[in-house]
């Protein structure tokens, strides 16, 4: 998806261990994560299954948001 592209973009290696742990990974500029960005969004399907794939939904953001805040 789009969103999924430009997330990628903003993930630096410093941030990602790996390329599995992208569900995890912290965008730098806002510390979110991609479920962050897609519950933002209102990608319900995205966010299932980042979550199906083990995304950590009390992550916080550099602002303290979670995704649940979205």
């Amino acid at each position: 998806s789009e969103l999924l592209h430009q997330f990628q973009k903003r993930v630096t290696p410093e941030n990602m261990v790996s390329r599995d742990q992208l569900v995890n990974a912290l965008d730098e500029e806002h510390g979110e994560t991609l479920l962050m960005w897609a519950a933002e969004r209102g990608e319900s399907d995205l966010c299932r299954a980042l979550i199906d794939a083990g995304a950590r939904v009390d992550d916080q953001s550099h602002a303290g948001r979670t995704a649940l805040y979205s």
